[in-house]
C-alpha cells in the first residue's frame, strides 16, 4: 500500500472513530455502544469491546474492506461536489401531463394498478382501506397529494397551502386527499398542529407503501442505504445530493420573489398567523428594521404575528406583492422550531429509512390522470397552485 493511500485509510478510520464518539447514537447507527466499566473514578472501555470496521475475522486489516470504504467515500464526495456546483440551479423540469415519465413508468395498470394492495389508514377513525379506493373521483375531480413523513418540511408546507386553497374556494367540489408517511397518531398530531379542515381527507401510510409503488424518489444515494444512516442521507439532501434545487429554494425563502401571484403566496400570511397563535417560535418580530426610525406613535417595538401576519412586510420597501425577503423563511422557522423539532418523536416514522422517502401529487379528471408530479427532494415538492389548476373546470 502506498504511503498516501495508507494515510488516507488511517484518516478515514480516525474520522469514523471521532464521529462515532461525538455523534448521537441514533445518527451513527443502531448497534449499541460498548459497555464501559468503571475503575475507581475513571472510566475504562474494555479492549475486547472495540472492533475495527476495516478488520477481517482475524483482526487484521481487510484490504477489500479498505478499498470498498475508499470507493464509497470518494463516490459520496463526488456527489456532494457535483451538487454544490449546481447549488443555484432550479430543480430539473419534466412533463407532468399524460406524458409524465413517472406516469408512463407505471405501465398499463397506471396509478390504480400501482396502488392496489397498498393499505392506508384514515387519520380520522383509523379505519384501513386499499389505497386504490382513494382514487374514486367526483364530478369535481380529485387532488391526491402523497406527502413525505408527517415531520417533514414538505408535508407541512403542502398542507398549509391546501388549507388556504380550501378557505379561498379554489378547490371547488373536488376531493382533496393527503397520504402521509407515518402512524395514525402522528397524522392526528400533524392535523392538530396545523388545524387542518375536515374537507382535507388525511390518511397514514406507515411503511410508505404507496410512495414506493408509485416510484417516487427514495432520496440521496439509495445505493448506499445499507451503509449510510438515513439521518446522514437527510443531511446530504440538504446539500443538494439527491435533492436538486433544495439550496436554491431555501435561499428563496430569505430573498423572496415579488413576481409570484397572490394565490401562490396568500398561504404564507395564514401560516404565519396560525403558527403564532399555536405558539410556534417566532410569535413576534421587530416592528422596525435597525436603520428605520422609531415609530412616531410610540407604540410597541415588536409586532405580534398572530394578528399582523404578512402585513409586517407592507410599506417597508420590499414590495407589496409576491414573497418579500424573510417572509417565507419565517414560516419555515415556525414550522421547524415549534412544530417539527418540538414534536419530532411523535411525528417521525417508525422506520428511519422513510425519512428520505419523497412524495408527489396526482390530479384526476374523472378516471383519467391529468397531472402527475414527482417531488425532487427537500422543499422541491409539487407546486400546489399549479397542481390544483389541473382539476376539471367548474
Amino acid at each position: 500500500m502506498t504511503h498516501q493511500r495508507r494515510r488516507a485509510v488511517l484518516g478515514l478510520c480516525l474520522g469514523a472513530l471521532v464521529f462515532r464518539g461525538l455523534a448521537p447514537q441514533s445518527f451513527v447507527g443502531s448497534s449499541p455502544r460498548p459497555q464501559a466499566r468503571s475503575e475507581g473514578r475513571g472510566l475504562v472501555v474494555g479492549r475486547e469491546s472495540f472492533q475495527n470496521p476495516l478488520a477481517g475475522p482475524d483482526g487484521k486489516i481487510d484490504q477489500k474492506k479498505v478499498d470498498a470504504a475508499l470507493a464509497t467515500g470518494l463516490d459520496i464526495a463526488k456527489n456532494v461536489l457535483f451538487a454544490l456546483f449546481d447549488i443555484f440551479k432550479e430543480p430539473p423540469q419534466e412533463a407532468t401531463g399524460k406524458d409524465a415519465p413517472g406516469l408512463l413508468a407505471l405501465g398499463s395498470g397506471g396509478v390504480l394498478g400501482a396502488l392496489k394492495g397498498c393499505e392506508v389508514q384514515s387519520v380520522k377513525d383509523a379505519s384501513a382501506k386499499d389505497a386504490a379506493a382513494l382514487c374514486a373521483s367526483k364530478d369535481g375531480g380529485l387532488a391526491l397529494f402523497f406527502l413525505t413523513h408527517f415531520g417533514d418540511f414538505n408535508s407541512w408546507e403542502v398542507a398549509q397551502q391546501l388549507r388556504t386553497a380550501i378557505r379561498e374556494g379554489r378547490i371547488g367540489s373536488a376531493r382533496v386527499v393527503m397520504v402521509g408517511i407515518g402512524s395514525v397518531d402522528s397524522g392526528k398530531l400533524f392535523a392538530e398542529q396545523l388545524e387542518l379542515p375536515d374537507a382535507l381527507e388525511i390518511y397514514a401510510d406507515p411503511i410508505g407503501a404507496c410512495h414506493q409503488a408509485l416510484g417516487f424518489s427514495t432520496g440521496a444515494l439509495p445505493q448506499y442505504k445499507e451503509s449510510l444512516n438515513p439521518y446522514f442521507r437527510v443531511f446530504l439532501m440538504l446539500l443538494g445530493v439527491g435533492s436538486p434545487g433544495t439550496i436554491r429554494t431555501v435561499l428563496g425563502g430569505y430573498f423572496g420573489n415579488t413576481a409570484l401571484a397572490l394565490e401562490e403566496t396568500s398561504w404564507v400570511d395564514e401560516a404565519l398567523k396560525q403558527g403564532a397563535q399555536k405558539g410556534r417560535f417566532p410569535t413576534s418580530v421587530p416592528r422596525r428594521l435597525p436603520w428605520e426610525e422609531k415609530p412616531a406613535d410610540g407604540g410597541p417595538e415588536w409586532v405580534e404575528l398572530a394578528t399582523a401576519g404578512s402585513e409586517v412586510w407592507n410599506n417597508r420597501g420590499f414590495g407589496e406583492t409576491g414573497l418579500r425577503p424573510f417572509e417565507l423563511a419565517t414560516v419555515r422557522l415556525q414550522n421547524m422550531m415549534g412544530g417539527i423539532i418540538a414534536n419530532w418523536d411523535s411525528l417521525k416514522p417508525a422506520d428511519d429509512e422513510l425519512l428520505v422517502q419523497q412524495g408527489g401529487a396526482i390530479i384526476f379528471d374523472g378516471e383519467e390522470v391529468s397531472y402527475f408530479f414527482r417531488d425532487k427532494g427537500i422543499l422541491t415538492y409539487a407546486p400546489v397552485t399549479t397542481a390544483l389548476q389541473a382539476l376539471p373546470k367548474q
